[in-house]
């Protein structure tokens, strides 16, 4: 490579087809970030491998045109692999949307891009003795990249709204008792309408998050339906600036939903508070995420501020169900309900008890 001693900027190999007849040469490159955007310019590439995220958006969006298939033939491939130590970067964040993995790998509006997050637990070859070494030196020197490092996620430091120890916060899912407090928030919208679901243990006080529901771009009575499935009994919050917003019907998001048979109730307080309130929860061990949600889990691990303004939290991100949880820790002192509560309720309702402040003897009897 001209200019950068003991580097080997291009070399040359012979190539043979499927039957192993010799077909031409191959031609392999190799340029370095250093060089700037302008050297990734060019002739078109059947394959482009990145090692390690670039510093310059430029040189990902020049690597990626000089995939253009042409004369007939497809486009090049792109392989990019690297730890995501950096944070929400243009790398990341073109295979990565909003910072939260496709559930299957692909993107959910380009298939043409796959994404495999790879963990410590995937690779056989790393020793227990090192990995505690590394992770003791990590929590001196780099901590906020410790889950970048060992389970691939982007690195979001002090930007995080909830910093949590996912092994203190998160556990597995149990089945909940019928003396239980219930309650959930709901974070209404078109596109996406997220939902989710709290109780509440009266012997140690703890909360548990243990169900969500998340859609989008469907009728709301599907929506009803879904929440009703889960328990009708069972009263919940919902975003009051959302609530009192008109339908086409004329009448408000919250009416429609009291509408079929919901019970609710704005959620209205300062959500800075509501958010520092949530994250001393987590780190009191007060609030626990059953293993089952894991669509919030991962809203969790990418919920950040704006980073031009700590103060106020990051726009255009995957954030529904984290707004949910909010406006259910709100209304949960005012709308939780146990199921024996609920069965009281209506065995009182269909049996209603003797009012002594009537006098409903039989003048004849005298009973």
């Amino acid at each position: 490579m001209t200019g950068t001693p003991n580097c080997i900027g291009m070399f040359r190999c012979r190539h043979y087809d499927k039957n192993g007849k010799f077909d031409g040469w191959s031609k392999c490159e190799f340029k370095t970030y250093a060089q700037g955007w302008a050297e990734f310019q060019g002739p078109t590439r059947q394959w482009i491998t990145f090692d390690e995220e670039p510093d310059d958006a430029k040189i990902l969006a020049e690597s990626l045109a000089r995939l253009r298939g042409k004369d007939g033939k497809p486009p090049g491939h792109f392989l990019a692999t690297f730890t995501p130590t950096e944070g929400f970067r243009d790398t990341y964040l073109t295979f990565v949307p909003n910072g939260v993995f496709p559930h299957d790998g692909t993107h959910p509006e380009d298939p043409s891009k796959y994404t495999q997050r790879i963990g410590w637990t995937d690779s056989p070859h790393l020793d227990d003795e090192w990995k505690a070494s590394c992770i003791a030196n990590w929590k001196i020197t780099d901590p906020n990249n410790i889950e970048a490092r060992t389970e691939g996620y982007a690195a979001m430091g002090s930007g995080r709204v909830y910093p949590i120890d996912e092994s203190f916060v998160i556990v597995p899912r149990t089945k909940i008792p019928e003396y239980w407090l219930k309650c959930y928030g709901m974070d209404p919208g078109h596109a996406n309408f997220g939902v989710v679901w709290i109780t509440q243990d009266p012997n140690t006080q703890t909360y548990y998050v243990y169900d969500e529901y998340k859609h989008g771009k469907v009728v709301y009575l599907m929506h009803a339906e879904a929440i009703k499935n889960r328990g009708l009994w069972i009263g919940g919050g919902i975003d009051p600036h959302e609530a009192v917003k008109p339908r086409d019907t004329g009448e408000t998001i919250q009416g429609y939903f009291e509408a079929q048979g919901l019970n609710l109730m704005a959620a209205k307080g300062d959500p800075d508070a509501l958010r520092v309130r949530i994250r001393a929860m987590f780190e009191s061990g007060a609030l626990k995420i059953m293993d089952n949600c894991q669509g919030l889990i991962n809203e969790i691990r990418t919920y950040r501020y704006d980073p031009n303004d700590p103060t106020k939290i990051a726009r255009n991100q995957e954030d529904h169900r984290c707004d949910a949880m909010m406006y259910a820790i709100c209304v949960f002192e005012y709308m939780s309900k146990s199921f024996l509560e609920h069965e009281e309720e209506e065995y009182s309702e269909k049996n209603p008890r003797h009012d002594d402040s009537e006098d409903q003897r039989n003048p004849f009897t005298g009973y």
